[in-house]
């Protein structure tokens, strides 16, 4: 004979079976880096930050790597085999790989780490709301952020009067940035010229035009082409005598002087925050761009001393690391 108390122990039952179901789902998450494989601290801090909020990668995890390699033009490719492989939110640096994943589906969920102009690049309709497949975190903090870097360079080194950039106008939202570079170099009295890399065979044309041209030092900004040969470009800085900055603050445990920037690892951590929500429910469209909260200023003293510099005590007490 079936009592109610049966069908309500039944039902218990069947509700702590789909809890248990509902936990041991597995989640597939893709990743496109900039880097070449094996090349993770970044990745780990977006790994740590999934752990912290109760993901296990092999457990309820799958996570889908796919890295660029220095080679932009493999995104579209990069981004077609995640959403063929199913994966339920891409995790992506910058808008060019966004750009990418969003051609490839315009519904996939899309987690920017860091951006400089999502708004200016239609993937989003504003930070507060972007309405779309595509959230995540800014890099842009606006346009004193840029006049404090080069006030910290200047502070370090008071005889530079005259800055190369070597950037990619392809990557975007740099082209931006640059201008803001531009305005706060006039008013702190600087000069700045440009050296574009588009390719990794515009990487040894801009070497030798620094070393022709000799500046007072030169500030390397990131890109898909331009990641790869970071050491090399900070090895020939040391080489040529010739101060070298760097974005972001990792450059500087590859030979780089000094950089002030975001800290990147922190945008990663949070970025896991964004695909929790998303893998529970939540539409990126309705969860707003966030800005950074956490700066970081680095200084390599063993490149210093290669280069013949003394850096101020005024900047060494502000830097929140410092590479002997």
């Amino acid at each position: 004979m079936i009592t109610r108390r049966h069908v309500v122990a039944g039902a218990a039952s069947f509700v702590i079976a789909g809890r248990a179901l509902a936990q041991s789902r597995t989640h597939r998450v893709g990743i496109i880096g900039y880097g070449a494989a094996g090349s993770k601290p970044f990745e780990q801090a977006f790994l740590m930050g999934l752990r912290d909020l109760g993901y296990r990668e092999g457990r309820d995890l799958v996570v889908e790597r796919r890295y660029v390699e220095g080679r932009a033009d493999r995104l579209p490719a990069l981004a077609n085999e995640l959403i063929n492989l199913g994966v339920e939110v891409v995790v992506v640096g910058g808008e060019l790989p966004a750009k990418a994943v969003k051609a490839a589906s315009p519904t996939i969920p899309i987690v920017m780490v860091w951006s400089l102009d999502a708004v200016g690049n239609g993937l989003a309709a504003s930070l507060a709301h972007p309405g779309g497949s595509v959230t995540g975190l800014t890099f842009n903090t606006g346009p004193d952020e840029a006049a404090k870097e080069l006030q910290l360079f200047k502070e370090a080194i008071p005889s530079i009067s005259r800055i190369a950039l070597i950037w990619d106008p392809t990557s975007l939202g740099q082209p931006a940035y640059q201008r803001r570079v531009n305005a706060a170099a006039k008013s702190l009295g600087i000069e700045m010229y440009s050296l574009e890399v588009r390719s990794s065979s515009d990487v040894t044309t801009a070497l030798e035009n620094i070393r022709r041209s000799r500046p007072s030092a030169f500030w390397l900004w990131g890109s898909a082409v331009i990641y790869p040969h970071r050491k090399q470009i900070f090895e020939f800085a040391i080489n040529e005598r010739l101060p070298a900055f760097g974005v972001p603050t990792a450059d500087v445990d590859q030979g780089c002087l000094m950089a002030y920037s975001v800290d990147l690892l922190d945008l990663y951590r949070r970025a896991a925050g964004f695909v929790d929500k998303i893998l529970k429910g939540a539409k990126p469209g309705d969860l707003p761009i966030e800005q950074p909260t956490k700066f970081e200023l680095v200084i390599n003293l063993k490149t210093a001393k290669a280069l013949g510099l003394t850096i101020p005590q005024s900047i060494l007490l502000r830097a929140d690391r410092v590479v002997e």
